[in-house]
């Protein structure tokens, strides 16, 4: 029989204190467990540049659609959004449900690049939840449609109230079989409104929404037209391999990606098809967008294009690019694209770009001032010569849109002119830093205290937002904080953002939802190597074309700028250099090799010579080689975004690498190709003044000036013939005049070099032996030569005396 006891008051005590003791970390467990459990269910989602959004969450949303993308006073008078719901949970979601939701209208221009920073308390218009489905099996997605009027003052709209650029959210629940709730408001966009359109009641029957009044459409104030240049580029990471040179071989190409760029769907076609639409259609907004709107275009791309045309090769290894090849696909494309720019080019203004995209930073640190005329100057003459029409020759589009103070100088010095750089980027002593459209960047040195260059200032947050848009986003350096994430938003998402951003500053403008003035120009920037599809292309130019028609822009021709840029009223400023670049820029780990390489190439350049009865001449001989090297350069592909939000640069700094290689290996047989001749054996002289006979060889297509850089031993004497030309493809025999004093067998050193004393080809060493004998071999001659006048003397002395010479004794006649 068991026997109950009561515990004793000290045995209490003892058992309260140990359950005090676990109180504390059991209750701090079932918290985090609570806290954990709640927030798998919550899906913030944070999808990537792919629109498929990441598979982390339990629960995301993609916008497929909005429509209208601009809403104007002629719009639907109902925004319908499509979009798809994904779950990525275990198991089956039911009572999904998504709603609209409007935050207040961006005010400023900074707000454009922050509406990533706006919680889900910021939007707050909300619209009615619309169901979606019944359930969603795991792994399964289901499509929605959201479709709500503007503005309404009895029924559910979005109760826009005027013109302006309004962030909105999709905002979207679920509930797990076991009950968990599940939220996604990470499905966002900007709705530009120029205008409202009529209310619903006016529309016909089938737009009508329940509730709706009747209100007139709403147009935006025009105070005074925002003046609007657009560059267009059209550029291509550069694809012509290293190591060709300009003697008529058909040209190679690295990959044949280019073909596909330029063909039906590539992006090169798209763009200039997106553009071509654009102009073609008829009316004054599309005569104001011609008027507007400038190619910027890589010279390298034309010559590429261009000489692609006749047929090509490209190579089967990128990794050896001077090795074996095939034909490439792309001619026909090449040829018909082409005939389109120049047909286009026409219509609208041209610019060239720096060659190959070359990084300007760069340029100025190598120094040298040759080198930065190929990249900066002679672009203009290769758009001249390919498409037939005149560029604009007085702009300068850094690939960065930055400026430090050294590249800034080189430009000045360069092409003067004016460069377009972010307004973020320069610092003005000016009250309005804003709404300045020109600076005068002062750069004064010892000699020249008046340096400045001009620069003309166009908006980052609208550059920024365009340089997100398309299948490669870009964060350009000038871009800063949490608007850099934006390039990691859906696809869709930033082509909305950036239709957000052309559409504010003309707002503002003309006082349409500000706080304050807006800028007084607008240039509209976007990344050189940019990747949009046509539908992207024409949303944007379509976009331009509506403010057009609302009168809120106004045509700024590109050479209308230069004018204005030459104007000396500008406020001063000074560049400001932002430390994000030195991660974007070419490391000097490439500059280093390329300085010794240029100098080279440069040392070859000056022995060539021109030749008038030959089409080839030096410098286009050698330019794919300086190509090259501008192509090493090149800053494409070094500021697109990586699936985990960096940039990453091993790619370019290894292709760089390679042409670098491929250039100096290049460089080492040109120097072969140009050397003297091995007679071989042993040379000898006929005398001990007798000229040496040598060949000199030239393989190369073009003349060659040469030194021979001669080294014997003492007592040789070998005569400098001075500067010699060797014909292309041939040899030529120089005689070189030599005073050896003694027989004997020696070795002579013989080099070419450049006349600049640069070494060419390779050295040889010949074996001479000269027949020379020497002073006593003189001295000997010389006492024969009196023995033979002495008795010579003699014999006619006897014979003037009538007198037998006794050396005739015994000899006498019979």
């Amino acid at each position: 029989m068991t026997s109950l006891q009561t515990p004793r008051a000290g045995d209490r005590c003892q058992a309260s204190s140990r359950r005090s003791m676990w109180r504390a970390p059991c209750a701090f467990l079932l918290a985090l467990g609570l806290i954990l459990t709640v927030a798998s269910g919550v899906a913030f989602g944070q999808p990537g540049a792919d629109d498929a959004g990441t598979a982390t969450e339990p629960l995301t949303v993609t916008i497929d659609s909005v429509a209208p993308p601009v809403v104007t006073p002629n719009s639907s008078p109902t925004l319908i959004v499509t979009g798809t719901i994904t779950n990525n949970s275990g198991s089956t979601i039911s009572d999904a449900a998504v709603r609209l939701q409007r935050a207040a209208a961006v005010n400023e221009s900074e707000g454009l690049r922050r509406t990533g920073e706006l919680t889900e308390a910021d939007y707050r218009i909300i619209t009615p939840t619309v169901p979606v489905g019944a359930s969603i099996d795991p792994g399964e997605s289901a499509r929605f449609t959201i479709t709500f009027p503007y503005r309404s003052e009895t029924g559910n709209s979005l109760h826009i109230p005027g013109p302006g650029v309004y962030p909105l959210l999709v905002s979207t629940t679920a509930t797990t079989g076991g009950g968990v709730g599940l939220r996604s408001d990470t499905a966002r966009f900007l709705l530009p409104v120029i205008g409202l359109p009529r209310s619903v009641s006016e529309a016909p029957e089938s737009d009508r929404a329940a509730g709706a009044v009747s209100e007139a459409p709403v147009t935006p104030t025009v105070r005074r037209p925002l003046p609007i240049t657009l560059l267009w580029p059209l550029a291509e990471t550069p694809k012509i391999a290293p190591g060709g040179t300009g003697d008529g071989r058909n040209l190679r190409l690295l990959d044949d990606s280019l073909a596909g760029s330029l063909s039906a769907g590539g992006h090169l076609d798209e763009a200039l098809t997106a553009l071509e639409e654009a102009i073609g259609r008829n009316g004054e907004s599309a005569a104001q967008l011609a008027e507007s709107v400038c190619l910027a275009i890589d010279p390298d791309l034309l010559i590429a294009v261009d000489a692609m045309q006749p047929g090509y090769q490209v190579a089967v290894d990128p990794a050896d690019p001077t090795g074996v090849t095939r034909p490439g696909a792309g001619t026909a494309a090449a040829s018909e694209w082409l005939a389109r720019l120049r047909q286009l080019s026409e219509d609208v203004c041209t610019v060239a770009l720096p060659y190959g995209q070359v990084d300007l930073e760069a340029l100025a640190r190598l120094g040298n001032s040759d080198f930065a005329a190929r990249a900066l100057v002679t672009p203009s003459d290769i758009l001249a010569a390919v498409l037939g029409t005149d560029p604009v020759r007085a702009v300068t589009l850094p690939e960065s849109g930055l400026l430090s103070e050294q590249s800034a100088g080189m430009l000045a010095d360069t092409t003067g002119g004016t460069a377009l750089v972010a307004s973020n980027q320069v610092a003005l002593n000016s009250s309005e830093q804003a709404r300045n459209s020109f600076a005068r960047v002062s750069l004064p040195n010892t000699e020249d205290p008046d340096r400045a260059l001009t620069a003309t200032l166009f908006d980052p947050a609208t550059a920024g937002a365009l340089a997100a848009v398309g299948g490669s986003p870009q964060v350009p350096s000038y871009v800063s904080g949490g608007s850099r994430d934006a390039a990691q938003a859906p696809r869709l998402q930033r082509m909305h953002d950036a239709l957000g951003a052309l559409v504010w500053p003309a707002l503002a403008a003309n006082g349409n939802g500000s706080n304050g003035p807006g800028p007084q120009t607008l240039m509209v920037v976007p990344p050189q190597n940019w990747r949009i599809d046509i539908a992207e292309g024409s949303a944007i130019l379509q976009t331009i074309t509506q403010l057009f028609s609302a009168g809120l822009i106004t045509p700024a021709p590109l050479d209308g700028v230069a004018t204005a840029a030459e104007r000396n009223n500008h406020p001063e400023g000074i560049v400001q250099y932002p430390q994000q670049n030195d991660s974007d820029r070419v490391s000097d780990d490439v500059l280093e090799p390329l300085s010794i390489t240029a100098r080279e190439l440069e040392q070859l350049r000056s022995a060539l010579v021109t030749d008038p009865n030959l089409p080839l001449t030096p410098d286009a001989f050698l330019a794919p080689l300086w190509g090259d090297l501008l192509r090493a350069l090149t800053a494409a592909d070094r500021r697109v975004i990586t699936p985990e939000g960096g940039t990453d640069h091993s790619s370019a700094d290894a292709a760089a690498r390679l042409r670098l290689d491929t250039v100096q290996d290049t460089l080492n047989f040109l120097h072969t190709q140009v050397t003297v001749l091995n007679p071989g054996g042993v040379y000898t002289l006929a005398s001990g003044q007798s000229p040496l006979l040598l060949v000199a060889r030239n393989d190369l297509p073009v003349p060659v000036q040469v030194r021979l850089q001669v080294s014997a031993p003492p007592g040789i004497e070998i005569a400098d013939l001075g500067v010699e030309q060797l014909p292309p493809r041939s040899h030529r025999q120089l005689s070189i005049p030599t005073e050896v004093s003694h027989t004997r067998q020696f070795a002579v050193d013989i080099q070419l070099t450049t006349p600049d004393h640069h070494v060419l080809g390779e050295a040889i060493r010949i074996s001479v032996r000269s027949t020379a004998y020497g002073q006593i071999m003189t001295i000997l001659t010389a006492c024969a030569g009196a023995l033979l006048l002495a008795l010579a003397g003699r014999r006619l002395w006897h014979r003037f005396r009538g007198q037998p010479d006794p050396a005739d004794e015994g000899h006498e006649r019979p």
